[in-house]
């Protein structure tokens, strides 16, 4: 991709027995400063780090951060020669795990049962499950 132009060359490998689909993952939340290998091989590894963790553990506030971010993800992803048809992009409420106390959501990794209740791996605080846009 070149930003001058606004191009980018694609190569195209058809193969007509198989039916065409776009499949898109995850998407890199920009959360963190930049991409890492589980963003690009995205079936090997997949991970997110909610805003909310990044600016605990970088002590920001997310609108500080979130916006910068993207655009270094774009480029970033640009360099690779990544593109988004984002006409495609579905959006749903989903059930997700929400910690109250910490402000954020959590992946099923940070939650653990004590007592028959789930909380959060930090700071034991009590865990609901909601739907969210996504």
């Amino acid at each position: 991709f070149t930003k001058e132009d606004k191009t980018m060359l694609i190569i195209l490998i058809t193969d007509n027995s198989k039916p065409k689909k776009y499949i898109l993952a995850m998407f890199p939340y920009p959360s963190g400063s930049g991409l890492h290998v589980g963003h690009i091989r995205n079936y090997t590894i997949t991970d997110a780090l909610a805003p909310e963790q990044y600016a605990i553990q970088t002590g920001n506030h997310p609108a500080t951060f979130t916006q910068k971010n993207i655009e270094n993800f774009k480029n970033q992803l640009l360099s690779l020669g990544f593109s988004y048809d984002w006409r495609l992009a579905e959006h749903k409420e989903i059930p997700v795990y929400w910690c109250e106390k910490l402000g954020t959501v959590l992946a099923n990794e940070e939650i653990k049962n004590v007592a028959g209740k789930k909380v959060s791996e930090r700071g034991n605080f009590p865990v609901i499950e909601k739907k969210v846009p996504q």
